[in-house]
């Protein structure tokens, strides 16, 4: 069954204007409201611990990439070769494991 441009735009504009109109509770948005409060409040006191913990490290080790031995920012070819002995010893969180995998394969001075 084809449908026409048209009618799938039909179908898409009673959709949205469907959600537009809903009446929500206002109690679920208070709800809603104080958990993303908690939530930005608790990103903000978790990156301020994180840059003082981060000036603490450079204070101790002089140089501003270095964190427990680890690039806190991955940034470009130089950070990524940084990752290398952590890389192999198999101490990089699964997440950095995943972007330094990434980008040795994509990028091609890396790779080689």
């Amino acid at each position: 069954m084809k449908h026409k441009k048209k009618d799938l735009d039909a179908i898409i504009d009673n959709a949205t204007s469907g959600i537009r109109d809903e009446q929500i509770d206002s109690s679920i948005i208070s709800q809603s409201a104080t958990r993303v409060w908690a939530r930005v409040t608790q990103q903000a006191a978790d990156k301020e611990l994180t840059s003082a913990s981060h000036l603490v490290a450079v204070k101790n080790t002089g140089s501003i990439n270095t964190m427990n031995n680890n690039t806190e920012q991955i940034r470009g070819c130089a950070d990524v070769e940084s990752l290398i002995p952590a890389y192999l010893d198999g101490k990089l969180s699964m997440a950095r494991t995943l972007l330094f995998e990434d980008h040795t394969h994509e990028c091609i001075p890396c790779s080689r």
